[in-house]
């Protein structure tokens, strides 16, 4: 069945062939926004339909779903170079709008008699666990590698900018660490030149403050008085400098723009804004920032996402490794 996804009103719809809205899948997304979800997390769960009505022939086989059925799906996924975190995520929120359509939970477990939980539970307390002999149906995520930029690779990228907005987008995702999107979401009002402090609007609405290095806000008070149109009409702090959308807030198309025109540059052919992030986060480990600071200062829900930042930076691996070894070396002779 093909399915359209359409935006109206603050709200996505689902069409079918015909143009109808499908109504399950409007019920289910009008929760999400009633509970407060962000629209980005909305338009996410939407597309996530979108891939589930596609592939469906009906809209009722919804409730009849079985393990040989989502097996189909996972492999319908593969053949559309699905990656393995989408596929994931897409079957989280099957199973969230299957419950929702039908109040059961879905038969998306698979037995693992070899599958043990932990016996107790070290962070909340000495008390046994009970043993789970399912485990959620998922695809294996293979663990990549991400390299951060190098220094030179840093010095190379800051050199091709010359606005005073683009080198300060830059700097607020080198040097705090902070996602495309938070960083099209500062207003004027976050910004806190004598404190030095900035108000971030993170993932799920979640707020936090993070110190302000004094060269981000020079450049931001040097983009205010000599770049920033005078005449905006909107509070949010970056805004188009050029072309029809000047004045208006700048997009993530556009922020991307920047860095994909510096692509053509020797040792930038894969540059892009997260992977500025990416370097904060590998950097900051590195030089020995503990992990519950840096979790709190990126923005991450849980503790193992701010862990893979250990593992980052293969420079540092090397480094450390001579090291140790001229130290061994000198032991045995």
């Amino acid at each position: 069945m093909k399915v359209k996804l359409r935006y109206g009103k603050q709200q996505f719809h689902l069409l079918d062939s015909r143009g109808r809205v499908l109504r399950d899948p409007h019920k289910f997304l009008t929760t999400l926004r009633v509970r407060g979800f962000s629209l980005n997390t909305i338009r996410a769960y939407a597309q996530d339909l979108q891939h589930l009505f596609s592939w469906l022939h009906s809209p009722g086989k919804i409730k009849t779903l079985t393990m040989t059925n989502l097996y189909d799906f996972i492999d319908k996924q593969r053949a559309r170079n699905g990656s393995p975190r989408s596929i994931n995520r897409r079957l989280n929120t099957i199973g969230l709008f299957f419950r929702f359509v039908t109040g059961k939970v879905l038969p998306a477990s698979l037995p693992c008699s070899g599958f043990r939980a932990r016996s107790r539970d070290r962070t909340l307390g000495v008390h046994q666990l009970p043993r789970q002999n399912t485990v959620r149906l998922h695809v294996k995520v293979p663990k990549k590698l991400v390299i951060p930029l190098t220094g030179e690779q840093v010095r190379l990228l800051i050199e091709q900018f010359t606005r005073y907005r683009d080198l300060a987008i830059c700097y607020l995702m080198l040097l705090c660490g902070l996602r495309a999107q938070e960083v099209l979401n500062i207003e004027k009002g976050d910004i806190q030149p004598v404190e030095k402090m900035l108000r971030v609007h993170g993932k799920g609405n979640k707020e936090r403050i993070l110190p302000l290095p004094e060269i981000v806000c020079d450049l931001v008070a040097q983009y205010l008085s000599f770049e920033r149109p005078p005449n905006c009409g909107t509070n949010v702090l970056f805004v188009a400098l050029q072309g029809k959308r000047r004045t208006m807030p700048m997009t993530i198309a556009g922020l991307r723009s920047l860095f994909r025109g510096r692509r053509c540059q020797p040792g930038l052919a894969n540059i892009h804004p997260h992977l500025l992030r990416h370097t904060f986060g590998s950097t900051m480990a590195a030089r020995g920032m503990s992990l519950p600071i840096l979790q709190r200062i990126m923005g991450h829900a849980f503790p193992e996402t701010t862990m893979q930042y250990v593992n980052l930076s293969m420079t540092d691996v090397v480094e450390q490794f001579r090291q140790a070894s001229k130290k061994v070396a000198e032991y045995y002779r």
